[in-house]
């Protein structure tokens, strides 16, 4: 494990989790809150690709106002068409995979809202083996200059991470 994978993989497990997701009471400082961090895991199963991605509820509120100049509450109904196709319009406009030379399909599958952070879940069907994969992640960045966006990609025994940010919107993994 190089210096770079257990930086990521403490942030990951050290800082994620303790990250203050915005609570009710802070709620009056519209949207404010002392990290913008989003985390991807992406992981190759048999033929498919499961993909999670994790962020603040507030930020997906923002970015997808910014993006289509509607206004959405992602607190309601979790199978509202609409809210959904919105998030997930918003989300895979910002990023995506490329296995070896083929652009992953990403079909949503649903959302969860945890606190002050939404989950969208995805799936890649009839997934090929890749040797290499590219990730785009820019989430955010229009919004936030100091936004982290932490991908981590389990692919068979396998679990590597990328940091990206205004710097570094894209890199390759190499299995």
């Amino acid at each position: 494990m190089n210096g770079l994978q257990f930086f990521l993989g403490l942030i990951l497990i050290v800082i994620t989790p303790q990250v203050n997701f915005q609570t009710q009471k802070n709620k009056t400082e519209a949207g404010k809150h002392a990290i913008y961090i989003s985390v991807c895991e992406l992981e190759y199963q048999a033929e498919s690709i499961q993909i999670k991605i994790k962020t603040f509820t507030n930020d997906l509120e923002d970015a997808i106002h910014n993006q289509t100049g509607e206004a959405v509450s992602i607190d309601g109904n979790p199978e509202s068409t609409k809210v959904n196709n919105l998030i997930s319009e918003y989300l895979l406009s910002h990023i995506n995979f490329v296995a070896d030379t083929k652009k992953l399909e990403l079909q949503f599958k649903k959302r969860v809202k945890e606190s002050d952070a939404t989950w969208a879940y995805y799936e890649v069907k009839n997934a090929e083996d890749f040797k290499e994969l590219e990730v785009k992640n820019n989430l955010f960045l229009e919004l936030f200059e100091t936004q982290l966006n932490v991908v981590s990609v389990s692919y068979n025994s396998e679990k590597k991470f990328l940091r990206l940010d205004k710097n570094k919107t894209k890199d390759i993994l190499k299995f």
